[in-house]
């Protein structure tokens, strides 16, 4: 919440479920926007960090989608994981490639 409410212009407050922005109406309006998208990142499964905050609120102030940019994120993401993934399988496979290069050097 800290996060939240430093990227806004207005003050946000947390009481159970109910999250309450103060503020003028442009800032207010702008802190839904970020907490509906945020909200809408929750039900996609997405974890929501400082730097999503980040992300969001730097979005909104260049006029850009929020939800595009942190797809790209999110791409991003999984194609570092696909690489480390892919990383340690040939980590894994080094020692029996070495050997049946070895082999067939042999003979």
């Amino acid at each position: 919440m800290k996060t939240l409410e430093e990227h806004l212009d207005c003050e946000v407050f947390l009481r159970g479920n109910v999250l309450t922005l103060d503020g003028d109406d442009d800032a207010v309006s702008t802190a839904r926007t970020v907490v509906r998208e945020m909200t809408d990142l929750v039900r996609q499964g997405h974890e929501i960090a400082p730097g999503t905050i980040e992300a969001i609120a730097s979005a909104l102030d260049r006029h850009e989608s929020p939800s595009r940019i942190l797809e790209d994120v999110v791409c991003h993401k999984l194609v570092q994981r696909i690489v480390a993934a892919y990383n340690e399988y040939a980590e894994k496979q080094a020692p029996a490639l070495r050997e049946a290069q070895a082999r067939r050097q042999q003979g």
